[in-house]
């Protein structure tokens, strides 16, 4: 017939005592909500930068395993920048923004050479 409750699986008192020990666990969660707003304003205010911060919540959290994999992606990408002809360092990055250094980044560059006449491509030849 239909799914409704009957009483024959669970009593009463059963589904009573469920409903209240999940309205405190919700209870509970709300409370730990209030909780951690509270702290991320306090550590706004103590001038802590919440992008960084998070981050690095989220590497303790992950485990020796994440924090692995996560200074293998940053080594990757410090490669990649200097590849591309980008500063590398913070100290690299506010000289250039100073004007104290000029760097031509490799899109820049590539970009420059693309524009150049191309040599004509020699026309292929069908093999049989």
């Amino acid at each position: 017939m239909s799914d409704i409750f009957d009483g024959t699986e669970h009593a009463p008192s059963t589904l009573i005592e469920e409903v209240e020990q999940y309205c405190d666990v919700l209870d509970r969660i709300a409370q730990l909500r209030a909780m951690l707003v509270e702290q991320k304003a306090r550590l706004k205010a103590d001038g802590w930068e919440m992008k960084q911060f998070a981050q690095v919540v989220k590497e303790t959290m992950g485990g020796v395993d994440y924090q692995c994999a996560q200074l293998e992606g940053e080594a990757k990408l410090t490669a990649y920048r200097s590849g591309a002809g980008l500063p590398t360092t913070v100290e690299d990055a506010q000289r250039l923004v100073r004007g104290d250094i000029a760097i031509e980044p490799a899109v820049k560059i590539a970009k420059a050479k693309a524009k150049k006449p191309a040599a004509k491509a020699r026309k292929l030849e069908p093999v049989n």
